[in-house]
Parts: structure tokens; C-alpha cells; sequence
């Protein structure tokens, strides 16, 4: 859900005020890590009283944050334009204008209207302190100083904008620049608590890092990862033997990655107690799961009873004590805990943890899991000498996707890249020759592993047989199933998706359209459902836990995805005997062979409606083809992703590293 900013614009002195515990309840909600039906809930509770009330800034943002914290994708761009213009002196929806400027990789677009916005900002100190801001959201760095430096030559004494220069530096991790410009502040300049602690921070910081060519923390972070790659190493387990392994990544939410590493770490374990072997490898050591975080509140605990059911032992490292450089092991040098602290603080923390456990647990294997997950946990790994490290990635790179990029992330994939011990893996090859391409490395460098499925069953449960009853009573004219299983968020374009099937549905009457899954966007798809009147042609089932059930008794999946890894429900699709229309994203090519196990789109950007609906119908007018498609998806698949082979392959590529 998303109000119109500039409706908001005539009630500015007119209408009673926001009730005090109102605005007490949405400031509370807005500041809470709350789920994205939460901020919806709350949000329709709040609209009434902010379509009606005199305009208040602090609601108005509450309100506007709740609208964020519901993750859409489509719109927030518009959306915080008017939350700008409305609010315009107000810096919180200039920053988040920025950031989706920077988000949709419109950065320079994003110049060019803070040109417009802020036309003094070469003059007014106050309007110079909000381009430092807003550029930095931008992460136009480079143009940031060549901008800000001569202005403060101009104006050597504007403390507060040299303070916000100061603070972008810092946040960048240029301490040595930074430092230059803290000498540059007046003596006498009073500073506020939060003020002095950055200056106290970065003086100690610049302190640490004189005397050597470092320069920022990427240097910094190159320079630790050479470091730990210099550390003693663990020995090995003999030829035929796999020690502790242990599975890292940042949470166990719903998503594809998460469900790959619950079914492999769970197989591994089963495979461990049952044969003790795989592939003829004995598994002597344990299997374990450590995660950064799980939050019931936040569902990044969704697949933790699966690991707790299958008996695996999951750690989670915001749990654990804390453990400062002073703790980590006498062979750690100085220069490695000095160089360390200079790190932003959560991974400095993550690393000071993750080395204690991999070497308490005598970790062989650790496998790093996204790009977030490595980044966490890579340095901390080649630091407690683990012998195989293995940097596992689920779709097309950050530089690519720049809403997962973070900061220092280049550096360090490009150093790991480089050393021994480290491989780097993904789930398809369009992701890998993408990661190949963007850190330097060579052809077939990174191993390409496919997700592991399971065969797909066809059983549901009694509340699934009778929604199907349901569906099939309200469309007793229709004798084929087109289905749909995705989130309802902006990658899987779900709308678009309904708005082929109504126009399909208006062209055929035998035809019904089936959605199962949930998402930010569920809501705004009902309602276009049901201002069409095609409740009774298009269905959507929300979440269900059998989502072989809706396969079974389909006849096409049609997936529409923009991105993608290599998409597991292509995957359960095929295995279930269903064949497939579908965009090229990721590594769905290495899924369906187009033309034999179903068809694929010509572009997944930006696919052609009328191509999308001519397909459609070149394959529902032919059930003996869409069956013979079907069989042979199935066959297919069966070699290429079924959980025996995927684990073997694992195995493999352990053994390959050590």
C-alpha cells in the first residue's frame, strides 16, 4: 500500500490534529524491525487519520517509512519524489530519494535533480551540507571531492559543512583524508557527543594506519586477507576421509538460497548417520549450520525447524559472547588486530567470532554461502586456518545487482579469488561466467553446482484438496491450468503475470490461472483481480507447504521473472512432469531446453506481450505436445538436479579444493 504524497498538500493547516497516541503508535512502528505485512497492517490502521488530519512532519515520515519497510520496488522512486517535494526542508526523503535513485541506477538522473533542488549549494553552507548528504547516498564519491574541495577552499571556515565532508570520509573508511580535514576544523569549534566521538574515532584510526601505504579500507582489507592467507593451516584428513564441515550463511528466511542450504546441510547429515558415506568419501566429521541471525519477527527463521527436525546443530552468531581482538589466538599478529578494528564494527565483531568457532569446531570445509555471507565470514575463515573454503553464489553479481552491493565487497571477492585455499562456486552458468567476468578471473574458474531438488509429490494437504475442489467449482468450464509459483515482489513481476492470464482468459474460456505463493504485492494483485471481475478465472492460493499438489494438477507453468540464480521452482516443475514457458533469466536456459521441455521468452527485461500470449497459446492449443514437453522436462531432470547427484558433486568439489 502507498498514499499520494501530494494529496497530502491542501491539508497542511486545515483538518484536526493527528491523536497523540496515534502518532506515538506509528513512530513506534516505523522504528521497529517489523515485517512487511506488519508495516501494511499498520499502515491501513494509520491512513484514515493521515487522509484527514492537519499535516504532521513526523507522522507524515512515520507513515512514509511504513510504505518503505513494505518492500516494494515499482513506484518508490515516484513515491519519494512527492515525499521531497512535500517535506523539501526536511533531509530524511532527500536521502531516501537519492538512494532510489541509486537503486534503479539512475545516479546520475539523481544529479542532475539535486542540481535542481539545492541550486546554492556551491554558496549556502546549509544547502552544502545536504549535496555532501545526498551525493553520498549517491555514492558519487569521486565527484563528491572534486565538487567539495575547492568550495572549502573558498570557505575554509564553514565548520559544518567540512563536519558533513568529515563524516562522509569516515563512513567511507578514508581515515587519512578524513584526519587531514578534522586538522582543518577551528580549535575552539564546539562539537556535539556524537561529533566528538567520530573525530576521537578517526584520530585513533589515522594513528593506527601511520607508517604504512594504507590508504582507505579497501586497502585495509586486501592487506587482511594476505595476512590470514599467511597463517597456519589445519591438516587435513587422509585421502577418502571429510572432516567438520560447517555451512554459513547470513539468515534462514524463505528464499531459494536458504532452501538449498537447508536440503544439502540436512542430506550431508542424514548421509553422515545412516551410510557414513557419500560417493565413497566416509563423512568423519560433524555437519553444522551457523547463521548470523534468525528473528521469528522478521520470518529469517522460517527454515530453522527443518534443521532443528533433521537433529543439525545451527549457531547463531549474534548469540554467542563476544569475543574482541584482544581474545583471538596467540598467532595472530598485531597488525592483523590493529587492522581489524579499523573495520566497520559488525564485521569486525563477526570476524573476532566466526574465528573462534571454525577453530573451536577444527572446521575443514567452510562453506560460505552469498555474497553477504562470504563477505562475513571469509577473512575469519582463511584467519583460523581452515583448508577448504568454499564462496558459494546464487545469482548474477553485485555488480549487477547494485541494491546487494556493499561496500569493500570488490576487494575482497578480488583478493579471495587469488588465494589457495578458496573456490568460488554458483548454481548456474550464467551466474559464473557473470562472477568470472566481473572479479578478473578465467573461463570455467568457478564450479558451476545445481540446486539440489527432491521428486516432486503430488499428495496436499486436506485444506489444499478442498481450496482445489473450490477452484474447480467456480470454473467448471475450464479443462486446463496455467500455474504460477513466486513471490509477489517486483522481480517476479506478478502483475504483468495477471495481466497476460486476463487477457488469455478473455481470449479462451477453458482456460483458469492459479498463483501460489505470498509476497509485498499480494494485496495490490487481489485487488486487480477483483476490480476485473476475474475471481472466478484467476486464483491466487497465497502460501502453501505443497506446492507439488498445484504442479500435479496443472498443465503449464508460466514464469516471468526479471532476475534470477537458477530458479528452483523451474526446477520442481520439470521434475513434476510440467512444462515451462519462461523468461531467459539466469540460468533458466540451463533448466528448459526450449522447444522440447517447454519454450522460452525472447527477452527478460522487458518480454513482448503479444510474444508471451502467442506462446501461451501455441502450447495449450496442443495438449499431446504440452504432455510430450512435460515427459521429457521430467527425464531431463532427473539427471541433472536430484539430490543423490548434487550431494556427490559437493563432496567432490570439497575434495578437488583440499
Amino acid at each position: 500500500m502507498i498514499f499520494d504524497p501530494n494529496a497530502l498538500v491542501l491539508q497542511r493547516d486545515t483538518g484536526p490534529e493527528v491523536p497523540e497516541d496515534i502518532l506515538k503508535d506509528a513512530t513506534a512502528l516505523s522504528k521497529s524491525p517489523c515485517t512487511p505485512d506488519e508495516a501494511l497492517a499498520g499502515l491501513k490502521r494509520f491512513l484514515p487519520v493521515l487522509q484527514t488530519a492537519r499535516l504532521d512532519t513526523n507522522f507524515v515520515l512515520a507513515c512514509a517509512t511504513l510504505v518503505e519497510k513494505q518492500r516494494f520496488k515499482d513506484g518508490m522512486l515516484d513515491f519519494w519524489s512527492g515525499m521531497q517535494v512535500l517535506l523539501h526542508d526536511h533531509d530524511m526523503p532527500l536521502r531516501m530519494l537519492m538512494r532510489w535513485y541509486l537503486r534503479e541506477k539512475q545516479a546520475e538522473e539523481g544529479m542532475i535533480r539535486l542540481r535542481h533542488l539545492l541550486p546554492n549549494s556551491d554558496t549556502d553552507i546549509c544547502e552544502g551540507q545536504r549535496m555532501v548528504m545526498a551525493m553520498h547516498e549517491l555514492q558519487l564519491f569521486h565527484d563528491l571531492d572534486a565538487w567539495i574541495r575547492p568550495m572549502l577552499s573558498r570557505l575554509p571556515d564553514a565548520a559544518p559543512l567540512r563536519l558533513s565532508y568529515i563524516r562522509s570520509l569516515y563512513d567511507q573508511g578514508r581515515f587519512y583524508e578524513a584526519f587531514e580535514q578534522v586538522n582543518a576544523l577551528p580549535e575552539d569549534l564546539k562539537l556535539s557527543a556524537s561529533q566528538q566521538k567520530m573525530i576521537d574515532a578517526i584520530e585513533q584510526k589515522s594513528q593506527v594506519m601511520s607508517g604504512s601505504e594504507l590508504v582507505d579500507r579497501d586497502d585495509i582489507i586486501a592487506r587482511l586477507a594476505v595476512l590470514a592467507q599467511s597463517y597456519p593451516v589445519r591438516p587435513r584428513s587422509p585421502e577418502g576421509r571429510l572432516g567438520n564441515v560447517v555451512f554459513f550463511t547470513g539468515q534462514l528466511g524463505a528464499g531459494g538460497a536458504e532452501r538449498q542450504l537447508t536440503r544439502i546441510a540436512t542430506a550431508m547429515h542424514t548421509a553422515r548417520r545412516e551410510s557414513g558415506h557419500i560417493n565413497g568419501t566416509k563423512l568423519a566429521g560433524d555437519i553444522r549450520v551457523c547463521v548470523r541471525h534468525v528473528n521469528a519477527a522478521t520470518s529469517s527463521d522460517f527454515f530453522l525447524p527443518v534443521l532443528q527436525e533433521a537433529e543439525v546443530d545451527v549457531t547463531t552468531l549474534v548469540d554467542t559472547p563476544m569475543v574482541g581482538v584482544e581474545d583471538l589466538p596467540a598467532y595472530i599478529d598485531q597488525e592483523f588486530r590493529d587492522l581489524l578494528e579499523l573495520m566497520p564494527r559488525d564485521l569486525m565483531e563477526n570476524t573476532c567470532k566466526l574465528i573462534q568457532y571454525f577453530r573451536e569446531n577444527e572446521t575443514e570445509v567452510a562453506y560460505l554461502w552469498q555474497d553477504g555471507g562470504v563477505m562475513a565470514s571469509a577473512l575469519a575463515a582463511l584467519a583460523a586456518g581452515v583448508p577448504c573454503i568454499i564462496a558459494s553464489f546464487r545469482g548474477k553479481p553485485p555488480n549487477m545487482r547494485p541494491e546487494l552491493m556493499r561496500q569493500h565487497m570488490p576487494v575482497l571477492f578480488k583478493t579471495l579469488a587469488t588465494q589457495t585455499r578458496v573456490r568460488f562456486s554458483a548454481n548456474n552458468n550464467s551466474s559464473a561466467r557473470s562472477y568470472e567476468e566481473w572479479l578478473g578471473m578465467e573461463n570455467g574458474a568457478i564450479q558451476v553446482i545445481y540446486n539440489a531438488t527432491p521428486p516432486i509429490l503430488p499428495d496436499g494437504t486436506p485444506q489444499d484438496e478442498e481450496w482445489w475442489e473450490d477452484v474447480c467449482a467456480r470454473s467448471p468450464q475450464c479443462t486446463q491450468t496455467v500455474l504460477g509459483v513466486f513471490r509477489y515482489d517486483h522481480n517476479k513481476r506478478p502483475k504483468f503475470w495477471i495481466e497476460t492470464a486476463m487477457e488469455l482468459a478473455r481470449q479462451n474460456s477453458h482456460i483458469r490461472f492459479v498463483i501460489v505463493g505470498a509476497g509485498v504485492e499480494l494485496a495490490q494483485c487481489r485487488v486487480m483481480v477483483e476490480a476485473a471481475g476475474m475471481q472466478d478465472r484467476i486464483f491466487l492460493a497465497g502460501a502453501r507447504s505443497h506446492v507439488g499438489y498445484f504442479m500435479h494438477n496443472a498443465d503449464l507453468l508460466m514464469h516471468l521473472a526479471r532476475m534470477e540464480g537458477l530458479p528452483n521452482v523451474i526446477i520442481e516443475a520439470q521434475l513434476s512432469g510440467l512444462p515451462v514457458l519462461a523468461t531467459p533469466a539466469g540460468g533458466t536456459e540451463e533448466i528448459v531446453q526450449d522447444g522440447i521441455t517447454g519454450l522460452i521468452l525472447s527477452d527478460n527485461i522487458d518480454p513482448p506481450g503479444n510474444e508471451v500470449l502467442d506462446k501461451l497459446n501455441s502450447l495449450l492449443l496442443n495438449p499431446d505436445k504440452l504432455h510430450a514437453m512435460g515427459q521429457a522436462g521430467k527425464a531431463r531432470s532427473e539427471t541433472l538436479f536430484l539430490p543423490g547427484n548434487i550431494l556427490e558433486r559437493t563432496i567432490s568439489l570439497f575434495k578437488d579444493t583440499i
